[in-house]
């Protein structure tokens, strides 16, 4: 009887002394582009709309995210021949959210696209290959929550959707 108390104590210290050496995990910084797409998304959806904020996360420095999302932006454009930034800024002047949301999304998608060409481009120096595939993962990190919620069946893997069936695996 004795022997089971005193092991079921030293059980107890021993977990709580585990707890006493957990540290908290500290959350990777967003990518400025998605951090400003996630961040204009939630405003739109405010009554009124503070069009001047929007503008602001879009175009303002962070020190937390770096340089801003509209830099990235048109530095996008720029490579890739696109012209995301002209319409978000167009959207902006007309204070258009169906089109600032298309506009946006087009352009962070774009941009996880791009960055995981330029890793696959790079699997011959692992290092930069790496770092084209982080910045894809950051950039996903807008649209993930989207999918997760939106995906009827709970499909995590496109291999598992049926409709692969039709068309062979991707």
């Amino acid at each position: 009887m004795m022997l089971g108390r005193v092991l079921a104590g030293a059980v107890v210290g021993l977990g709580l002394a585990s707890a006493a050496w957990a540290h908290v995990i500290k959350e990777e910084p967003w990518h400025a582009i998605a951090y400003a797409y996630r961040s204009a998304l939630f405003l739109l959806d405010l009554q009124p709309t503070d069009w001047d904020l929007i503008a602001r996360k879009l175009t303002a420095d962070d020190e937390v995210v770096g340089p801003p999302a509209a830099e990235r932006i048109q530095e996008l454009d720029r490579e890739a021949g696109t012209a995301h930034w002209p319409a978000i800024e167009q959207a902006l002047v007309d204070q258009d959210a169906w089109a600032l949301y298309a506009a946006s999304t087009r352009a962070v998608a774009h941009a996880i696209r791009h960055h995981l060409e330029q890793a696959a481009g790079h699997l011959d120096r692992p290092g930069e290959a790496r770092h084209g595939l982080a910045e894809a993962r950051q950039l996903y990190r807008g649209f993930a929550d989207f999918i997760q919620q939106t995906d009827p069946d709970g499909y995590r893997e496109l291999g598992a959707c049926p409709r692969n069936a039709e068309f062979g695996k991707v």
